[in-house]
């Protein structure tokens, strides 16, 4: 009996045994699995990165010489210091042309062009024509009434009389918008500044932050980003890549950390360790959760609570292929958060461009970037007149008739002021320069 008793005792020691590490083989294979899970996760997005840097390298004029190493993610949870180098001036990098307003200019003012096929139309026949074109491309009825009324002045329009009212509208409500240079503001160097990026899932808010960040760096300034967007997968990996090519330090925590123990700690490394900017980034929230909008709003509250006067910039980063829902966005988080300035991203795949218009108009809110492309390069401050021009395409038929017909007039006797005339002619001047310079 006590025989069987020490048989069966040795026999559930073994089994016991055996359990054990069967549940250690299993916990080993599933870390193994996690680890190549994101280690593909990386090299999709350095992939990505890799061919995009290819694509705008093999396109440039040979001004620009942009040197960038093969990516790695940072292995720790806590800070990294990240030394990729990039070889490259914000300035020259900036001068590069797109034309990122094609698909918005063929969708909305090519039908306008086609209206205007003979020598004049007449406005109260053609008005209906020009309403339904403007509304469109998400001008917005506020930016379309005032077009209209800026047209009906003359009865009979040729296609270079409608299209400079049209710009010298948008222009008007679009030099509102502008900020002048956004980097300005932070230099010299005068403590930390915390700039705070939100938005809708997809907007492009972590490429935003990955672009911003270059240019900080690019003018000198110490950038730490703070990966806050912790629920969406892969989102850290993507903004680490980012920081390494961006040359800057990052910050992050384990998956569903809350962003506000993020944001707590980057702001007082940030304090600590003398850097210039911080950048936060957020989880995308839709604007009609009022849970995650008022998650929003405490996180801005604990930001203040730990440096009084930040975010010193709150940035709304919308989508500029969604029109009127853009708007939508910028109406609901500027009630939430106060935001300082929008960025309207992928308006080079967008055919409704015209949301900056309605942004501007309807919200009075600054347009502060706007993104054209993936490029490091392609997140630029926006300009009202650049982007009108490339709107209208004021530098091909429309803007040259008219400076010529006013170099026409100017040997008459003047029927309108000498600088209105000189205005324009300066800016034909000044866009066919542009051209020139461009290879």
């Amino acid at each position: 009996m006590e025989m069987d008793l020490i048989i069966l005792s040795d026999i559930l020691i073994s089994d016991r045994q055996t359990l054990v590490a069967v549940l250690l083989l299993l916990a080993t294979l599933l870390a193994v699995l996690m680890y190549v899970r994101i280690a593909r996760k990386r090299q999709v997005i350095e992939s990505t990165l890799e061919q995009t840097q290819a694509q705008a390298t093999a396109k440039s004029s040979g001004k620009v010489a942009v040197n960038i190493e093969q990516a790695t993610v940072p292995q720790t949870t806590q800070t990294s210091a990240l030394s990729a180098p990039i070889v490259a001036d914000a300035s020259v990098l900036l001068e590069t042309k797109q034309d990122f307003m094609a698909k918005t200019r063929t969708n909305v003012f090519g039908r306008l062009r086609n209206l205007f096929t003979s020598q004049s139309v007449n406005f109260e026949s053609a008005k209906t024509q020009i309403e339904e074109a403007l509304l469109a491309g998400d001008l917005g009825v506020k930016t379309t009434d005032l077009v209209l009324a800026a047209v009906a002045q003359n009865s009979k329009l040729d296609r270079s009389s409608f299209f400079q009212a049209v710009r010298t509208v948008l222009i008007e409500i679009l030099t509102k918008a502008e900020v002048g240079d956004f980097f300005a503001k932070f230099m010299p160097r005068s403590g930390l500044k915390v700039i705070l990026l939100v938005g809708v899932n997809g907007a492009g808010k972590t490429t935003t932050l990955g672009k911003l960040a270059n240019q900080f760096q690019n003018r000198g300034l110490r950038v730490l980003v703070a990966a806050g967007d912790t629920f969406r997968a892969a989102a850290t990996e993507q903004l680490s890549v980012w920081a390494e090519r961006s040359k800057v330090e990052i910050i992050y925590g384990a998956e569903n950390a809350k962003p506000a123990t993020i944001a707590y700690q980057a702001i007082h490394q940030g304090l600590d360790e003398n850097f210039d900017v911080v950048l936060i980034d957020t989880a995308g929230r839709l604007q009609n959760r009022l849970n995650l909008m008022n998650e929003l709003k405490s996180l801005a509250e604990i930001i203040k609570r730990e440096l009084p006067g930040a975010p010193h910039e709150t940035l709304l980063v919308v989508d500029g292929t969604t029109g009127n829902n853009a708007l939508v966005q910028a109406r609901e988080f500027s009630a939430i958060v106060p935001v300082s300035g929008v960025v309207v991203t992928k308006l080079d795949g967008s055919a409704k461009g015209g949301a900056v218009v309605g942004i501007s108009h309807e919200l009075n809110l600054p347009i502060t970037f706007i993104g054209i492309g993936e490029k490091l390069a392609d997140l630029r401050q926006f300009k009202a007149q650049d982007f009108v021009d490339s709107l209208l395409d004021l530098t091909s038929f429309d803007l040259r008739t008219t400076a010529e017909n006013l170099s026409a007039q100017s040997e008459a006797p003047a029927q309108s002021s000498v600088s209105e005339q000189t205005g324009i002619q300066r800016a034909a001047r000044k866009r066919k320069e542009q051209s020139s310079q461009i290879v």
